[in-house]
């Protein structure tokens, strides 16, 4: 029986996607998602408090809509959206006539219902993902088709500057042998703006795509947030993930990639600092179902003050999942007494012929390598400062556009000046 709370909100939830103009279909996929939740747990993460989660409740702003699309004549896309509302959709004349759509998620639930709706429909798997599903109120739809292959990254851009209720929600689907990068990034630019941050990026593979996904993350102290990344690869698809995790604030963040075609790759990069009283939370799952697929995780964390940085990395065998290759390491740097890191991996594993590992660290500056540097002129700061940075130097100079490295480097930099190192 339906609690009369919840009914209550359902009726809100469905009041506010009909003033939205939103689909019939869409509107009782809202309601469906939220009466569900009452019925989830909260997702559980190992040694994880569970104040850490934020209960997500319905945004008290509706959609805001400013979209301008911009033709360029350069083979590029690129989107920025500010709190909720996308401000520019940057697309070729020409990516458009090979069937590129790049369009608001909300447009593309009603112009293209037959595409959006099969992935956009599924089922909830805790609390806070059949909150989301009732609840996003921005993000953005991307469909690569059969056969593309992009030079330039794609540029996904979510600025963060007044105090808002963000449940922003990005679907990306290619075809078959897709070949793209691309490059999301996510700041606070206004410190101080009380803001609740819950994004989700969904990607669909293709069979044969070749896909590098990279996101940068800079948020501030006053920023709530939850961020969710998740792909699903069909036979043959290759997925590269690296994310960098630059916040200042408590975050929770998950990676998760699915392989489900025979064949199937992915490849998970995590690098991430934690300073002060920040915890940082980071989620890393393999889901090995197609047969003969590979996964890799790879994560490095640095921690000062009294920050704490939990690594849980995940990999998943599922029965019949034969031949898979499950590998995951987590390096943790500790730069002070106080601070405070886990690496934990985890390997579930249903199936006898596979083969799977994992390594995981935590440890202070080696001081070999201390001594070595400071033997060749350098002060004990500069050498440990030069230290945690080739610590992340192989990861992060892997990004495809030299200015946000650039600036990822200058931020490190700061952080390690502000911290004495």
């Amino acid at each position: 029986m339906t609690r009369p709370i919840a009914a209550d909100l359902v009726t809100r939830c469905r009041q506010r996607a009909i003033l939205d103009h939103e689909p019939e279909w869409l509107i009782q996929q809202r309601c469906q998602a939220l009466l569900m939740s009452q019925d989830l747990d909260w997702p559980k993460y190992p040694r994880v408090s569970r104040t850490l989660f934020s209960r997500p409740v319905m945004p008290s702003q509706s959609r805001i809509q400013q979209q301008k699309a911009v033709i360029s004549d350069q083979q590029t896309i690129k989107v920025t959206q500010k709190n909720m509302s996308t401000l520019t959709i940057t697309v070729s004349q020409q990516l458009q006539e090979k069937g590129v759509l790049v369009m608001d998620l909300a447009a593309a639930a009603a112009k293209q219902t037959a595409l959006v709706r099969s992935y956009l429909t599924r089922k909830p798997s805790d609390r806070i993902s059949a909150l989301h599903a009732a609840y996003w109120n921005c993000g953005l739809f991307i469909y690569l088709p059969d056969q593309l292959h992009l030079s330039a990254p794609i540029e996904l851009l979510l600025q963060i500057d007044s105090a808002a209720e963000i449940e922003q929600h990005i679907l990306l689907v290619t075809g078959a042998d897709v070949q793209a990068s691309i490059l999301q990034i996510t700041k606070t630019t206004a410190d101080g703006v009380s803001t609740r941050l819950n994004s989700v990026l969904q990607l669909i593979a293709g069979p044969d795509s070749r896909l590098a996904c990279f996101a940068v993350d800079q948020l501030q102290h006053s920023t709530t947030s939850y961020i969710n990344r998740e792909s699903h690869l069909a036979a043959n698809a290759q997925v590269d993930w690296l994310l960098a995790e630059m916040n200042l604030n408590n975050l929770i963040a998950d990676c998760a990639a699915t392989l489900e075609g025979d064949g199937s790759k992915a490849d998970l990069r995590v690098v991430s600092l934690a300073d002060r009283k920040q915890q940082q939370v980071l989620m890393t799952k393999l889901i090995h179902i197609g047969k003969h697929t590979t996964g890799q995780i790879n994560q490095r964390g640095v921690i000062l003050q009294q920050g704490r940085l939990i690594y849980n990395a995940i990999g998943r065998i599922i029965k019949g999942a034969h031949a898979a290759n499950s590998e995951q390491t987590s390096r943790v740097l500790l730069l002070s007494p106080t601070a405070n890191g886990d690496a934990n991996p985890i390997l579930l594993i249903d199936e006898n012929d596979v083969e799977a590992g994992h390594a995981a660290s935590i440890g202070r500056v080696s001081p070999q390598q201390l001594y070595y540097l400071m033997s060749r002129g350098l002060s004990a700061s500069a050498a440990r400062r030069l230290l945690v940075k080739s610590f992340f130097d192989d990861l992060l100079n892997q990004l495809p556009i030299a200015s946000v490295r650039t600036e990822l480097n200058q931020l490190l930099e700061k952080r390690l000046s502000e911290n004495g190192e």
